[in-house]
């Protein structure tokens, strides 16, 4: 589990996205079932799904595409040339509100993926802060220092990288 900290405004987001997206460039990415298609998954409670294709899609092509009128769908169909779009690793976004999910709404949503067929292998998760903890905590320093542990368990039991980002 590695958690890139920043100051607000200091990218923590682009920086998490951008690794997420590198990855398959610099990875092989194995399924332990070989039926199952890997696949990395994106939670964002900081930006919602159009916003975070939006700057998915600017890494891949820059602003020249105009890609801000475009449908979610349009935003995925338009990756179908970058690492993702080649079929070798599926490319998951989920947002969920801020507070509203803890770490094992995070296990039951990469359990509903393997349903699906797809492996996850890789998790990021936007940001730490905006995560409640399955146990209850007396400061927000205690329940971060649970949130990670559970982060920590998770990325062992699933044997899967993990990627956050946090404010300082």
């Amino acid at each position: 589990t590695t958690i890139y900290f920043g100051l607000p405004g200091g990218w923590k987001s682009g920086m998490l996205l951008s690794s997420v997206l590198e990855a398959p460039k610099l990875n092989t990415f194995v399924t332990k079932d070989p039926t199952k298609t890997p696949t990395i998954l994106y939670i964002t409670q900081e930006n919602d799904t159009k916003e975070t294709l939006l700057r998915v899609w600017s890494h891949y092509f820059g602003n020249k595409y105009e890609p801000q009128n475009k449908t979610i769908e349009q935003l995925m169909e338009g990756l179908v040339n970058t690492p993702f779009g080649d079929g070798v690793v599926n490319f998951e976004i989920k947002y969920r509100k801020s507070r509203q999910i803890n770490t094992q709404d995070i296990e039951t949503i990469i359990d509903n993926l393997e349903r699906e067929g797809k492996e996850v292998v890789f998790l990021a998760h936007d940001y730490l802060k905006r995560i409640k903890s399955t146990e209850p905590a007396d400061s927000q320093f205690m329940e971060l220092g649970f949130i990670v542990d559970e982060f920590s368990t998770m990325a062992k039991d699933r044997d899967i990288p993990i990627l956050l980002a946090s404010q300082m």
